[in-house]
């Protein structure tokens, strides 16, 4: 099977993954949705990426580059794709590609034992967004 990522860098391809992207948005807006869009097509710091098997779409990781922190700000693989590995292979192929001291990720309850897995320690956030479930911070110091 081929596995391969693709950068998003413009509006088509955005518009493409925007159902991924929904999915991992939590509350989407349409505010929301123009906001991430803006950040994703000025590139820097923050990039989308798609992965795809055999053309199909199948995940989309979403970050933020900073120094010697990364963010994970999106994350998200398809039904059709789910349950086959391809969220811990997007992380470490990201943090392959980007080297950080630290990886970030604020999450819910729903992906929380996604990151305890890959070796991130969580902690409650202490102002917790509106509208939101419990949220939390995900840290992964690199070796």
């Amino acid at each position: 099977m081929l596995s391969y990522w693709t950068f998003v860098d413009n509006p088509a391809e955005f518009e493409i993954c925007k159902p991924l992207l929904f999915l991992a948005m939590g509350l989407v807006t349409a505010q929301k949705t123009a906001y991430w869009r803006e950040q994703y097509m000025a590139g820097n710091p923050y990039q989308l990426w798609n992965w795809r098997q055999n053309t199909q779409l199948a995940g989309i990781f979403g970050l933020k580059l900073e120094g010697d922190t990364n963010h994970i700000s999106h994350i998200a693989v398809s039904a059709t794709h789910r349950h086959q590995g391809i969220g811990s292979q997007m992380v470490g192929d990201m943090a392959k590609h980007f080297p950080a001291q630290y990886w970030i990720a604020e999450t819910d309850d729903d992906a929380l034992r996604f990151y305890q897995s890959l070796g991130f320690t969580a902690q409650i956030l202490v102002n917790q967004p509106p509208g939101f479930s419990v949220r939390y911070r995900c840290v992964r110091e690199m070796p």
